[in-house]
Formats: C-alpha cells, structure tokens, sequence
C-alpha cells in the first residue's frame, strides 16, 4: 500500500460495513418494525433516552465515514495527481465533518 494511508482507509471501510449492516437492521427493527408507527413524537420519545441517542450519534457518523470514504476512494482509483487527491480528501472530510455535526445538533434538538 502506499503511504497515504491506504491500508487503514481500506480496513475501516470494511469494519464499518459491518458495524452499518448491524445497526441498520437494528434501526429497520425497532423504527419500523417496532410497537408503534413511525412519527414524529415516536422518534423524539426514542431519542430523549440516552442509549438511543448516542447509537444514533454511532450510526450516523459511520453512515458518513463508510460513505465519504467510499467516494473519496472511487475518485481515487482514476488515479488523479496529488494535488487534486489531496483536494478531494479535504474537501470531503471538511464537508463529511460539517454535516455530521448539522446531523448531531439535529439529534440535540430533541434532548431534554
């Protein structure tokens, strides 16, 4: 692998795959397979208990490392030089980054 820390990207992506396909089934079972309809006092009720809350938080930002990292490998593999490689990985954690935190302080809303 080259230096560029692609033997981490490549193993985190293939760990949280797996942790995405457990928590996702997790989350398909209790929101939408659970006791009571999906809507929006539901999910507020869910999210004001901490443990809920926190796997939320879990879920989203592998949702946006496995995701973010998938795209910034794809562009990648074109092979572009290093200047517009280091441009894509900035860009994408800088924006990876900001909507995490838009997704948390959306979760926050619905805290005590």
């Amino acid at each position: 692998m080259n230096r560029g820390g692609g033997l981490y990207s490549w193993f985190f992506q293939r760990i949280t795959g797996i942790l995405l396909a457990i928590g996702i089934l997790l989350h398909l079972l209790v929101n939408h397979f659970g006791e009571s309809p999906v809507s929006f006092d539901s999910v507020a009720f869910r999210v004001r208990h901490l443990g809920w809350f926190i796997f939320d938080i879990l879920l989203l930002g592998l949702c946006f490392y496995h995701g973010f990292n998938g795209l910034v490998s794809v562009i990648i593999d074109f092979n572009p030089g290093i200047k517009i490689k280091r441009g894509v990985v900035a860009v994408m954690f800088s924006l990876g980054v900001i909507i995490f935190i838009y997704g948390v302080l959306s979760l926050t809303a619905f805290r005590p």
